[in-house]
């Protein structure tokens, strides 16, 4: 299987947040909680599947023209975000954001790194 670049990645807000993506980091992870008591049988430790987490979204964006929009995406209440990869396949889940951070320097480009908390099911599309 070949190693493909981002190039043509997308990340779609239900709010219609738009920015210029520069990148997408997206983390899960699935606790294991040992369960093991005296009662368990096999001298083995019991760990169960389960407890899934759908993870954070890291989205690094530069700051453009919607100033307005990145303030509010703080208070906001979750909504719905669509991660497309290059060539259309899509997961979705329902976040609400934990941080925000915005570089202004003098002489180069404003950029903005927002983090997303999801929620619930991820829906791979």
């Amino acid at each position: 299987m070949a190693t493909d670049t981002g190039t043509g990645a997308a990340v779609t807000f239900q709010s219609g947040l738009l920015a210029a993506i520069t990148s997408i980091d997206w983390s899960m992870s699935r606790e294991a909680i040992e369960t093991t008591s005296m009662a368990t049988s096999g001298r083995r430790t019991y760990i169960p599947a389960g407890n899934a987490d759908a993870g954070e979204i890291t989205v690094e964006a530069d700051l453009d023209d919607q100033v307005e929009l990145w303030a509010d995406t703080v208070e906001a209440a979750a909504e719905t975000i669509t991660v497309t990869f290059p060539g259309s396949v899509t997961w979705a889940a329902s976040g609400f954001t934990t941080s925000s951070s915005f570089s202004i320097p003098n002489d180069d480009k404003m950029t903005a790194s927002l983090t997303f908390k999801l929620t619930g099911d991820v829906t791979v599309g």
